[in-house]
């Protein structure tokens, strides 16, 4: 494969896997707020609260993600 389809198959895979953590994050945040509203009788704060909260922490993840390939692709840049 070139090298040039290589990397356009590399960006889409990380784009694929930063889509499907961001939801995978806000739904296990959700889910935890739901048994937090269930035990404290909060609804619907709970929901939102821990969706917010996964939603917050897919887009740290993301964040790092995006940085350490800007990191690795400025490292390649320099060789």
């Amino acid at each position: 494969m070139k090298d040039g389809m290589r990397q356009v198959m590399a960006a889409l895979s990380m784009a694929g896997t930063m889509g499907f953590a961001m939801a995978v994050n806000a739904l296990v945040g959700g889910f935890i707020g739901r048994l937090i509203d269930g035990w404290l009788g909060t609804s619907p704060w709970g929901v939102a609260m821990g969706a917010g909260l996964g939603l917050a922490a897919g887009l740290r993840t993301l964040c790092r993600h995006v940085l350490d390939a800007t990191n690795e692709n400025n490292d390649e840049k320099d060789k």
